[in-house]
């Protein structure tokens, strides 16, 4: 214990610390065959990308183009990984990877918006960042919930982050749309941190896995919840999952504090996620 505890200080010390990622926290994504700005409709495109377009104002919450369905609706709520931090901006970001995927699988826009903060807990989020929520029209097709790291270093028991956790997917369902989900990303694996030395990162990893167990225990209790057969509204999503499991990372996975990822992370967390949020709901 001695050991662990110096390692952490000298970890404290020495990583990097890096700024939330910058620009707009909401916006649009519109989708491949929507046509860009400026361009006439049913217009050819050689156009394969994603077109981002920044909405902020009274028009964030309005229907796409006649003939097209609404945009779908995306909230990011959580800690760091959240505010987007080991990425320069939101489009590398979670919320705005898992947005560009949504968009592409479903042909249609989705409007994002993040609720984060560095060093969140999961009490701050329930107490401080959940009133921070904006109001949609229709609520949210897809919520996501990202905390748990802030939990295990700050020594957080599973029995407290059990009661945070079910206010707030309270909260947060209160948000959901009649046919939205909600995904709760497990806490990553801290054996695959590159920031940590192995007896510090065992250490916080098992903390990490009983937040896990906790997560599941309360989910549990969601499965109730009305959902077409067969669906979960409620998920988990297990972070060990999405996280590289030998050898060394991708270039880009983590960011240069090697704690946080970077863009290459932060695409894989949003590839499962999207598996994880999608399905015949929408």
């Amino acid at each position: 214990m001695p050991v662990v505890a110096w390692q952490g200080l000298r970890v404290r010390r020495t990583t990097i610390v890096l700024p939330e990622a910058r620009g707009p926290r909401s916006g649009r994504v519109l989708p491949p065959s929507h046509p860009r700005p400026g361009q006439p409709p049913g217009a050819a495109s050689s156009y394969h990308g994603m077109e981002w377009v920044a909405v902020n104002g009274p028009g964030r919450d309005a229907p796409g183009p006649e003939g097209e369905p609404r945009p779908l609706r995306l909230l990011v709520v959580g800690e760091s990984t959240a505010a987007g931090v080991g990425v320069t901006s939101h489009d590398q970001g979670l919320a705005g990877q898992l947005a560009t995927l949504l968009a592409d699988q479903h042909q249609r826009a989705v409007d994002w918006a993040v609720v984060g903060q560095t060093g969140a807990t999961l009490r701050r989020i329930r107490h401080r960042l959940l009133p921070l929520v904006p109001q949609v029209p229709g609520d949210y097709d897809l919520v996501v919930l990202l905390a748990g790291v802030n939990d295990v270093l700050g020594g957080t028991a599973p029995q407290s982050w059990a009661a945070d956790l079910s206010a707030v997917l309270d909260g947060l369902g209160t948000r959901l749309a009649p046919e939205g989900r909600l995904v709760v990303a497990g806490v990553p694996p801290f054996i695959h941190f590159p920031s940590l030395p192995n007896l510090l990162a065992a250490y916080l990893d098992t903390r990490g896995r009983r937040l896990d167990v906790a997560t599941r225990a309360v989910l549990a209790g969601y499965v109730e919840q009305p959902a077409p057969p067969g669906e979960d509204r409620y998920s988990f999503a297990s972070a060990r999952d999405l996280m590289p499991t030998g050898g060394s990372p991708a270039p880009g996975w983590f960011a240069a504090d090697g704690f946080h990822p970077g863009p290459v992370g932060y695409a894989e967390w949003a590839r499962g996620l999207a598996a994880a949020g999608s399905g015949p709901l929408w």
